[in-house]
């Protein structure tokens, strides 16, 4: 529920509940420049954009994000523009590695989801979180995802997932658990289409990891582990 109510105003305003105003102002801050305690994270840009955004959306103040109609499009384009597509001659050769990059310092020149303009190279590759970051972006800003190229993310997706069932952050080796899972299906869940992955290895593994973790903490049904909560 969005933190807009008058009781929540009156509170804040008694010093009971979070700064409201200042939170805003933060996120406000980060979209339009990182701060500088977190350059380091430039990689993931998109990530810490869509936490900037959904936090202005969950306090209720979406429309501080942008200051008219062609700032709300020009957010959108620059979303589309982390957008990993086919190469335009050779769309099979990266198919693998479409989907979402984290940051443009990643990948080609600005494109907001031209498929002419398109070019594959072998370090340009998605990132299943930015995706699914990504993807929850446009929504918050209204876009229809029509310019999303559906197979393609979803071949992505389906690159990312291990013969254990996990997924995988990227093609690279790195790292996986039950976080990129959990994109895995909310990527899914918003194309409206699981027949990319495979379900039943993957829940198997989540009952897998839930059985270590009780194990663990003595405890299946709240686990304060930093992956229990996909």
């Amino acid at each position: 529920r969005r933190l807009e109510s008058p009781e929540v105003k009156m509170a804040e305003a008694e010093g009971n509940v979070l700064k409201l105003s200042k939170h805003v102002k933060f996120f406000q801050l980060c979209l339009n420049a990182i701060p500088q305690d977190h350059e380091k994270l430039d990689s993931t840009r998109v990530t810490l954009a869509f936490f900037a955004l959904s936090g202005l959306d969950l306090l209720g103040h979406l429309h501080k994000a942008y200051r008219n109609e062609e700032e709300r499009e020009q957010l959108i384009d620059w979303v589309y523009s982390s957008q990993v597509l086919p190469d335009k001659d050779r769309p099979e050769s990266n198919l693998k590695q479409c989907g979402f990059r984290g940051s443009s310092s990643n990948g080609e020149k600005f494109n907001p989801s031209d498929p002419s303009k398109a070019v594959g190279c072998w370090y340009d590759s998605s990132h299943i979180a930015a995706t699914y970051a990504s993807l929850c972006m446009l929504l918050i800003l209204g876009d229809d995802l029509s310019r999303v190229n559906r197979k393609a993310v979803l071949a992505g997706v389906s690159a990312h997932q291990l013969e254990d069932g996990s997924f995988s952050a990227q093609m690279a080796p790195s790292e996986s658990d039950l976080r990129f899972s959990y994109c895995a299906c909310a990527i899914c869940y918003i194309l409206d289409d699981w027949s990319s992955i495979n379900t039943t290895t993957l829940t198997d593994f989540i009952l897998r990891t839930r059985v270590r973790q009780c194990v663990v903490i003595g405890a299946c049904s709240r686990s304060s582990t930093p992956t229990a909560w996909s």
